[in-house]
């Protein structure tokens, strides 16, 4: 029994012997070659640029979308003027033809023409008492 004690003290010590070479043999070595190591760290540090990069990117377009939505808004804004001035432009308008019509159908308005041979020969207008055929000239 003895000897049978001390075979397994002995085997003991040889698995706890071989376990810390294996252990430290491990730490220090790899299963993977340093050459297939190497490589994946160039393709994480090439991926990682390039996510840099596409971050940096898309940094830009929220900016670029951030101006040009305030951009919208402004133009909205101005155009919402606008429409509002061509109303207002737009009822005058029908008011001074209004009044213009209520003018002619009650004698209210009168008319003159340009004379180049009035006033000494330098032009002056005249009155005339009927509407002209082309009153733009």
């Amino acid at each position: 029994m003895f000897t049978k004690l001390k075979l397994q003290i002995i085997f003991g010590v040889i698995v706890v012997a071989v376990g810390i070479f294996v252990s430290r043999y491990l730490n220090n070595h790899s299963f993977v070659s340093d050459k297939f190591i190497k490589k994946k760290t160039d393709s994480i540090a090439t991926l990682k640029k390039a996510i840099v990069l596409k971050d940096s990117l898309l940094f830009d377009c929220n900016q670029t979308s951030d101006v040009s939505t305030q951009q919208i808004r402004e133009a909205q804004i101005v155009i919402a003027e606008l429409n509002k001035q061509v109303k207002q432009a737009k009822s005058n308008c029908t008011q001074a033809n209004e009044a213009i019509a209520h003018y002619e159908a009650n004698d209210l308005i009168r008319y003159f023409v340009y004379d180049k041979r009035g006033l000494f020969n330098k032009g002056c207008y005249i009155e005339i008492f009927q509407k002209p055929v082309n009153i733009c000239k």
